[in-house]
């Protein structure tokens, strides 16, 4: 289940990056010189629903910043007959990490964050019941060497929107220890 899941993911993440050379128009609203591009991205998205691997995916092609195609296919829910539109929020599992990662790496190079600092340095309000949370730098959170406990399961892969995931989550780790140095 996760792993289709998954893979559902990643494909629509995977057309986001199919190669826009050549392409002139970057509104929504024109699709013309993206044709191929579109044609690739529903093809490939069909053949693996198809395959049963998947159930359900979503597509978004952007161009310079500018968003110029997105579809959603087949059932977000079937219960509910609720198809897959271009909001659909799918299960992230831990996809997000390379986007993190990505954006993370970019402040560091814009000199805005340090790789080792403390991240107490940045999130002020960060705190766990074990002191050497204090040590926690940036880059052991990103190469998963803080001993944090891990994710509170409620919720854990996002499959609904939850506006208090945030303030829970750091309430969870404030009554945390450590699972290691």
């Amino acid at each position: 289940m996760m792993k289709k899941r998954l893979t559902a993911f990643i494909l629509s993440l995977l057309f986001v990056l199919v190669p826009l050379s050549g392409c002139t128009t970057t509104t929504k609203t024109s699709t013309q010189g993206y044709e191929k591009t579109i044609q690739t991205a529903r093809t490939e998205i069909w053949k693996e629903l198809g395959s049963g691997t998947s159930s359900s995916a979503t597509v978004a092609i952007m161009d310079n910043g500018k968003l110029v195609y997105t579809e959603g296919f087949a059932m977000a829910d079937r219960v509910a007959a609720l198809t897959v539109t271009e909001n659909t929020q799918f299960n992230i599992g831990s996809v997000s990490k390379m986007f993190t990662a990505t954006a993370v790496m970019q402040l560091v190079e814009e000199k805005k964050l340090e790789l080792d600092k403390p991240v107490v340095d940045y999130l002020p309000d960060f705190t766990m019941a074990d002191s050497r949370y204090k040590d926690i730098t940036v880059r052991m959170l990103l190469n998963h060497t803080s001993g944090l406990p891990g994710t509170m399961m409620g919720n854990g892969f996002a499959s609904t929107k939850d506006p208090q995931f945030l303030t829970e989550f750091m309430a969870y780790l404030a009554g945390s220890g450590l699972k290691a140095d």
